[in-house]
């Protein structure tokens, strides 16, 4: 995968701008306040239709513009796209090579994987931004772990409001918990193989 140019109009401080990056390594810098990580954070939501910051999406719309727009040219396996979103107060939309498009058709199209200075706290920091990294890796690689994952979050939802509810009965309880336990199972199968899979990676680097 390699993104190869992007245009922002409205997003952050920027009203307008295109970057081309190189085929390598590109080392992005400037003075404070030019907007690095605003750049990298419109190349993170192409990939994950998420800022990595705790914002709304109607703060990352500049002041005075209407709305923010992200395009970019891009080649994934081999074939190009044309991916663009729009973000306006409230609504997002999603194009793939000039068509409208939804999440599921945007992801995995765009290969971003983030570590900046606070994902040190993987290490130390509670198991659940561990599992979380593990995921967001899995996701670039694996089009079917989103479905997955989905699926176990809305059997854990079903058991949990049921259970809550007071009206649950054994055969329903024992259904949702069997559902939720395959998935659990599927997904817990899924990262210790991603695991297995960077682990020669990892040891080259540590």
């Amino acid at each position: 995968m390699r993104i190869c140019h992007v245009r922002l109009g409205g997003f952050r401080n920027f009203d307008q701008l295109e970057f081309q990056p190189s085929g390598g390594i590109n080392l992005i810098y400037g003075n404070n306040g030019q907007g690095k990580t605003n750049l990298l954070e419109s190349l993170y939501l192409l990939a994950q239709l998420k800022s990595f910051r705790p914002a709304r999406p109607e703060n990352l719309i500049g002041h005075g513009a209407s709305a923010a727009q992200i395009r970019a040219r891009v080649n994934s396996a081999g074939v190009e796209h044309h991916l663009q979103l729009l973000l306006t107060t409230g609504e997002r939309r999603l194009q793939v090579d000039g068509k409208k498009a939804q999440a599921a058709d945007f992801l995995g199209l765009v290969k971003i994987l983030l570590f900046a200075p606070e994902e040190t706290g993987l290490v130390r920091g509670a198991p659940t931004g561990r599992r979380a990294f593990v995921d967001r890796g899995i996701f670039l690689i694996d089009t079917g772990y989103l479905q997955l994952a989905r699926q176990f979050r809305r059997c854990l939802l079903q058991r949990n409001t049921l259970l809550r509810s007071g009206r649950m009965s054994d055969r329903e309880y024992d259904l949702w918990s069997r559902r939720l336990a395959e998935s659990g199972a599927d997904i817990r199968r899924k990262r210790l193989q991603y695991l297995e899979e960077i682990r020669p990676l990892l040891q080259q680097c540590y």
